[in-house]
């Protein structure tokens, strides 16, 4: 390609501004599609994290309802006369029906009688504490105190005479609250996690951390990557709800969270930033493929107009380089004049210089042979005037030999004019001589009278 080329030129400077316009577009359109997808991810995790917060806050609550209404309405568990056995009947029919792993009926001092004929000690617990105030609660997952397996207790307390006689507890696979995070889907890859109050994770899609009563808060003080997640998990244990990023074994991630109603834990919904940013894979292959369709329309588009602007420019190189010969008789096609703008004037003008010079070189080659014919009569009478001069010149040379002659006679007659001269003085002094003395003669005569 010939660079140099006006067409070219052209083609080139029209194709790098598409370019570069289809570059600044498809780059302000993709940061404002990833803009305007991480907000709407924002809100939909947030309303994911409240919906879920929400419905695990249902499904605990129930759960104490059904050993709250079992408590206050059965006559068995108010009576503290009735025999153990009686209690823990009733318990056990409740278990069968809600699915519960055991049931304890536990005494004011702490002793707890399990439907499995276990019977153990609960006064270190903190849901025992919580009922023997009067209040319902729950646990987060813990150790069982009969086989150490992973359970949640539900506990709520039975009062008898206005004061609390008794507690009863449910234990519930602690595997379910997993169980139910895990249910909850966000795309692909996403994931739903429960932290216990002092930040313990209580469910997760791997077991191991519950077990495991994995903490990010106290990790973070010995990893400092995992500092943005633990100032996430901050808040979520603070009962707080919102959206944040953090990083993860090398992942960006994006969360939303939100608490479970008053038991202070906390759930979060999380999916990885490659997940929601590969949706606009097929916005960037669109705006890669808008930009190669307008880089070829705007090559043809620049090739059309540089041919259309080059043509009659060209040609008009053309004629200069004829002028520049000598050559003024070609003019610029009618379908460049006929055109009304630029490179119209340009042809017309073009056509009206090769005109005016034509003219004005007819002139002086009209002035030229008027000057050839009057420079040859002047020729000619230069050679008459030459004739002249010759005679004139042997006219000359006569009179100059005569004037010679005459030079020699004057220096003759300048010679002789100056005896003349010579004589004529010594006459004249005799004169004055004479009539000196004849004066002397006449006093002499007067005297001698």
């Amino acid at each position: 390609m010939n660079l140099k080329s006006i067409s070219n030129r052209l083609m080139v400077f029209i194709s790098v501004v598409i370019l570069v316009l289809c570059l600044g577009l498809g780059f302000a359109a993709y940061q404002g599609s990833t803009a305007a997808l991480l907000s709407q991810t924002d809100e939909l995790l947030q309303e994911i994290a409240e919906t879920a917060a929400a419905e695990a806050t249902l499904a605990l609550d129930k759960q104490l309802t059904s050993l709250e209404t079992l408590a206050a309405s059965n006559p068995v568990l108010q009576n503290p006369q009735a025999p153990m056995a009686d209690k823990l009947a009733v318990l056990k029919a409740e278990a069968k029906r809600g699915g519960h792993q055991r049931m304890w009926y536990i005494m004011p001092d702490g002793k707890a009688y399990a439907t499995d004929g276990r019977t153990v000690q609960a006064q270190d617990r903190e849901y025992f504490q919580a009922a023997l105030q009067g209040k319902k609660a729950i646990s987060e997952p813990i150790p069982s105190k009969t086989d150490d397996s992973m359970v949640v207790a539900f506990t709520v307390p039975v009062m008898s005479g206005g004061k609390v006689s008794a507690v009863i507890c449910a234990e519930r696979d602690g595997n379910n609250l997993s169980s139910f995070t895990n249910e909850i889907k966000i795309g692909q890859t996403g994931q739903a996690y429960m932290l216990g109050k002092t930040g313990n994770t209580i469910a997760h899609q791997s077991k191991e951390l519950v077990l495991n009563q994995d903490n990010t808060i106290e990790a973070a003080q010995q990893d400092a990557a995992l500092a943005p997640l633990a100032e996430l998990e901050q808040k979520m244990i603070a009962g707080k709800k919102g959206t944040g990023t953090y990083n993860y074994n090398g992942e960006n991630r994006y969360m939303a969270y939100a608490p479970v109603g008053d038991t202070g834990w906390s759930l979060a919904v999380t999916i990885p930033e490659a997940e929601l940013l590969a949706n606009l894979t097929g916005l960037k292959v669109r705006i890669a493929l808008f930009t190669l369709l307008a880089i070829i329309l705007g090559i043809i588009v620049a090739a059309l107009l540089g041919r259309r602007i080059a043509q009659p420019i060209s040609m008009a190189a053309e004629h200069c380089e004829n002028m520049a010969a000598g050559d003024f008789s070609q003019t610029m096609p009618d379908k460049y004049t006929s055109m009304q703008d630029e490179v119209g004037v340009l042809a017309r003008n073009f056509n009206l210089i090769s005109e005016n010079v034509s003219k004005m070189l007819l002139e002086v080659q009209n002035d030229t042979q008027g000057m050839l014919a009057f420079s040859q009569e002047l020729s000619a009478s230069g050679e008459n005037i030459a004739s002249t001069m010759q005679e004139v010149s042997a006219s000359t040379e006569e009179i100059a030999a005569g004037l010679e002659e005459v030079s020699a006679a004057s220096e003759e007659i300048n010679a002789s004019g100056g005896e003349i001269v010579e004589a004529l003085g010594i006459l004249n002094q005799k004169s004055v001589d004479g009539l000196q003395e004849a004066r002397e003669m006449e006093k002499r005569a007067i005297d001698l009278q």
